[in-house]
Order: structure tokens, then C-alpha cells, then sequence
């Protein structure tokens, strides 16, 4: 997302930068069926050893 136009509303916009804050991205696909929000982090590898 680039900035808070085209209908997302502050709140989206809001929700965007602290994503970004933490690295992280954030994905809106819209459809006739609904909308779908995927917000992505990166996970330090310390926090990953023995879960995989």
C-alpha cells in the first residue's frame, strides 16, 4: 500500500505504517466474495529453531 487514497480509510493507512515500523508488509485482495488481509513479519531465526 502506498498511502491512504482509493477508499482503505485512515484505518487501514494507520494499520500500514505500523507495519511497516516493524518490517513487516501487508497484502489487500479484494473480490465479490470478500476481502482478504495478509500481514507478513520477519521472524528472527533464533525464534525458529525446533519448529521446523
Amino acid at each position: 500500500m502506498s498511502d491512504q487514497g482509493a477508499g482503505k480509510g485512515i484505518g487501514m493507512f494507520a494499520v500500514n505504517s505500523r507495519v511497516e515500523a516493524f518490517r513487516g508488509t501487508m497484502d489487500v485482495q479484494s473480490s465479490p466474495q470478500g476481502t482478504s488481509i495478509t500481514l507478513e513479519f520477519p521472524v528472527p531465526l533464533e525464534h525458529t529453531v525446533g519448529q521446523v
